[in-house]
């Protein structure tokens, strides 16, 4: 038997496909995130004035200008700024999908908060990113693509004095929403990598119950508190994602575009693909061609 292959982040960076959803510089003045919740999409915050805290699954971070922060999807998060000064930073959601896996930076992710040299740098590339979000011109798609991947490349290479450790481990939290040492939290975690790694697999909801030993009533409730939608919306999000990245980046049929996101009927998944997004496929495909609203 051939001996099993390793996997490797920078190959699958290497061929993965970006999509950037948004970038944007705010100045929050009165409430940032004050109670916790899991993510859905890749997200950078560069600091760029004011100050606060952010906890990232256990681990509080005390905000500072010139820090960046690399947050997966799917993992928990809630912040708080200093109400005296305000918090001003630059953000964007991402996704990076590399085909043998939906969320790369989910399951091999880089240093979470960067300082020192590193952070300037990834501020210097956030401020490229909205300057060319803003401005708009010929090409902008392809520029915000290319500086992003600089930014996640430059994260993997910090140096370990640019790596920010936590200032706190944080105890279990108050809020209703489970702390990652619920156990029950843990499941919604692991359905969440499971959804994320075979999202194409023909799942139902008694089946994603039965991964993590719960009812499937208890568990549709308690993922539906936690994410905010109910698991096989979350799983029909997730597929149709991957799908709109294929039909912006790939050549492929859309039947076999339907395969790949786990629809083994073709029209079906024409006719779910037009519920939620508003537009057939082949529409969106035109679109995203004529428009370059997807970065390819």
């Amino acid at each position: 038997m051939p001996p099993t292959a390793k996997l490797d982040p920078e190959a699958w960076l290497a061929e993965a496909m970006v999509t950037c959803e948004i970038v944007e510089r705010v100045t929050l003045t009165h409430e940032w995130m004050p109670a916790t919740h899991i993510g859905i999409a890749d997200k950078i915050y560069y600091i760029e004035d004011g100050g606060g805290h952010l906890v990232l699954e256990n681990e509080l971070y005390v905000l500072k200008p010139g820090q960046a922060y690399i947050i997966p999807t799917a993992l928990d998060q809630r912040g708080e700024l200093d109400q005296q000064v305000g918090l001003q930073k630059i953000w964007t959601h991402f996704s990076v999908v590399a085909m043998q896996s939906l969320y790369l930076l989910m399951l091999h992710p880089p240093p979470r908060c960067l300082a020192g040299k590193t952070g300037k740098a990834i501020g210097k590339l956030m401020r490229q990113m909205l300057d060319e979000w803003n401005g708009n011109q010929p090409g902008h798609h392809l520029a915000i693509k290319s500086l992003l991947m600089q930014i996640i490349v430059t994260a993997y290479r910090a140096p370990q004095e640019d790596i920010v450790k936590p200032d706190e481990i944080v105890a279990k939290s108050t809020s209703p929403v489970p702390s990652p040492a619920d156990e029950h939290y843990k499941a919604i975690r692991d359905v969440l990598n499971l959804m994320a790694e075979h999202y194409m697999s023909p799942w139902t909801l008694a089946e994603f119950a039965a991964h993590v030993n719960l009812s499937p009533n208890y568990f549709n409730t308690l993922f539906r508190r936690v994410i905010g939608l109910p698991p096989m919306r979350f799983l029909e999000s997730l597929r149709l994602r991957h799908a709109r990245t294929l039909l912006g980046g790939t050549r492929m049929h859309i039947a076999e575009i339907a395969t790949e996101v786990g629809y083994q009927d073709a029209a079906y998944f024409t006719r779910v693909f037009t519920r939620q997004t508003g537009e057939s496929p082949s529409a969106y495909r035109t679109s995203v061609q004529s428009n370059r609203r997807l970065i390819h």
